[in-house]
């Protein structure tokens, strides 16, 4: 699983990579292909048309989520789906505007 960090105000594209049971890298096999986001109000994922690469971007809170990845190679469904995800962490970018807060009054 990987990690991505991104600031409020970004995205930023993804893309799929297969690998075979040694770690080898190898072609990704046709199939349905199911992108998710398990917080959609902190990171939103936006698949592209044949799913094999999509983007992600933030909301506006910061928080976390996971971005997960389905893709069902055998169209009978009798073997499970390939699936593979992202951890991504939403930071506050750069500062914006200024705001004066006042504290709690006291006598002199």
């Amino acid at each position: 699983m990987g990690t991505l960090a991104l600031l409020d105000n970004q995205h930023c594209p993804l893309a799929l990579q297969a690998a075979d049971a040694a770690g080898n890298p190898t072609t990704l096999p046709a199939g349905s292909v199911t992108w998710t986001s398990s917080n959609p109000s902190v990171a939103v994922v936006t698949p592209s048309a044949d799913g094999m690469t999509a983007d992600v971007a933030a909301v506006g809170p910061l928080g976390t989520a996971q971005i997960g990845v389905s893709v069902q190679v055998d169209p009978t469904g009798a073997t499970a789906p390939l699936t593979g995800s992202l951890n991504v962490t939403v930071s506050a970018g750069a500062a914006a505007t200024i705001n004066v807060v006042p504290g709690t009054p006291v006598n002199k």
